[in-house]
Parts: structure tokens; sequence; C-alpha cells
């Protein structure tokens, strides 16, 4: 795998670019007698480097390591935080993030220390990604904490046992894949699960969506619009059966779906997932023909 792949691709989504610096290199064919030559930069320019790295990472290191992540998803590549720097420090001519980090300042250590917690909490199965607020919310995947000591996925709010501000309203994090849409255009498709809720402020959910070719929306439910036994979870509940569908127009390119939690704290988790054509009386949620309550009118 091409160095220069990922690291351009970490640019892109980590807002480096834009500080004016190239990178080259592969690692996979460099030799090692000239290998410092073609990647390190020089004193002055390693200066400049590392002041970069620090104001994109020191500041808001999780976020931003976030968006470098879903930077490379976006390019069919998967990497932990912790391979994020040291491939940052390998470009830049370090034998690690350590040696890098010791040239960067004491405001690395957060960086690092962020590093260690997403390797200790950050299992996704494999085929699935992770994307939103890892800041604010962790995940793992728990080989027998679901129905029947079955596998579940956990998201969980860092607030409060962590230094972190409580997510608001629309903050989340999101465990997902995608699929060609091609099987289902024109038919009809539901993603179900089994999902639970302890101590939730939050609400957790599951999700499915279509785009076209311009990432552009083209059919999606949430749970959003059902309000009561169907809809969100929240408080502390036991396994809840939810499901939804969406039906796949003709110019859709991709199909996601996943498991959502966000807008507070909590423990959220889901099992027995299952995608695949709508069965029995599974089918889009309906939307109104006319406009509802412009009178603003609290319901009882």
């Amino acid at each position: 795998m091409r160095i220069s792949r990922i690291f351009h691709a970490l640019l892109i989504g980590g807002g480096l670019a834009r500080r004016r610096f190239v990178v080259i290199g592969n690692l996979a064919s460099r030799r090692a007698n000239s290998s410092r030559a073609i990647c390190r930069p020089g004193r002055r320019a390693r200066t400049r480097i590392s002041a970069s790295v620090r104001a994109v990472m020191a500041g808001d290191g999780v976020a931003d390591s976030r968006i470098l992540r879903e930077a490379l998803a976006e390019h069919d590549l998967r990497i932990s935080h912790s391979t994020a720097l040291e491939l940052v420090a390998k470009q830049l001519g370090h034998a690690d993030w350590n040696v890098l980090a010791a040239q960067i300042g004491p405001d690395s250590s957060n960086i690092q220390q962020d590093a260690e917690s997403a390797a200790s909490h950050g299992k996704v199965p494999e085929g699935w990604f992770v994307s939103g607020r890892s800041d604010l919310f962790r995940h793992d995947l728990l080989p027998d904490a679901g129905p029947d000591r079955k596998p579940a996925l956990l998201i969980e709010s860092r607030a409060p046992q962590e230094r972190v501000s409580v997510a608001k309203a629309g903050e989340f994090l999101t465990v997902m894949q995608r699929i060609s849409a091609v099987p289902y255009r024109g038919k009809s498709v539901s993603f179900r699960a089994q999902i639970s809720c302890v101590s939730a402020i939050g609400n957790g959910r599951i999700w499915i969506h279509a785009r076209g070719q311009s990432r552009d929306a083209l059919a999606f439910e949430n749970l959003g619009l059902n309000r009561g036994p169907a809809g969100p979870i929240t408080g502390t509940t036991g396994w809840t059966h939810r499901t939804v569908t969406i039906e796949v127009p003709d110019e859709a390119v991709y199909v996601g779906f996943g498991i959502l939690f966000g807008s507070g704290t909590g423990v959220f988790r889901a099992a027995n997932l299952s995608f695949g054509l709508a069965e029995g009386d599974e089918r889009p949620s309906p939307l109104p023909d006319t406009p509802r309550n412009l009178d603003l009118v609290l319901a009882d």
C-alpha cells in the first residue's frame, strides 16, 4: 500500500494540505539508504511542519483524528487513530510517533493518551467503520453482550467519566457500513437490530439511507418520525427490536446503514443485526399528505 496514497487522504481530511507542504515516498519500495533523503524534510521545513501538526492535532486531537480516519474511510482505507499518528511521524522522517511527540512538545502527550484510549475502546467488526463525534463517545465490540451471549456493538458517552462535554442535540456517533445499491434498485430493503439502553439521557436508534452519484440522500429512515413503541429508545430498556425500511431509487449508487447513539449521555448496545429485502409488513414510513399542526398545539 502506497504511503503517499494514505497520507494524501490524511492531508485532505485533516486540512493539513492548506499548510503547503508536499508528501512523497513509498514505504513498500523505498530503499533504506535513500529513505531519509527522499522523505525527511530540511530542518526549517520540519519546524514548520511540526508546528502545523501541533496546531491541527494538539488543540482537539480526538476530533481531528476522527476527521483523518473518516477521510481514509472515504478512500476505502480503515486505520486506527494510533496508526494515523504513526503515519504522520513516518512521513516526517521520524522513527515513530514518540520521537515526533518529543519534538512537538508536551501538548502531544494528550494525543498519545487519546491514541491509547482509542486502541483500548475502538474495536470495530470487519466491514464496518465509525463516523461522528468520537471525542464525545466511545465504541467497542463486545463478544458476548447481546441476547443469548451473541456479539453486540457498544456506543457510550465519554461524559461524565471523562472530562469532556455532554453531547448536545445532533451530536452523535454511528457505526456503519456501505454496500452497492445496484442489486436493490427499485426494491424495498430493511435493516434490523435488537437495541438496548442503560441510563440514557440521549437516544439510540438504527438508520438506513440510499445515496446517488452526488451523495445526495435519495431515501432515508432513522426512526426519527416514529414517536412511541417503534421509535428511538432512551432511559434503561431491555432488548428491543427495531426495523428501518427504504425503497431504493433506480439512481441510487450505494446504501448505507448502521446504529447510532447521541444527543446526551448513556450506554447503547445493538445486536442480532440483519439486512435484506423487506419482509412481511416492513415498508417505508409513510409521510403525511398535508401539513400538520401549523397552530403549534402541544400534544396531550
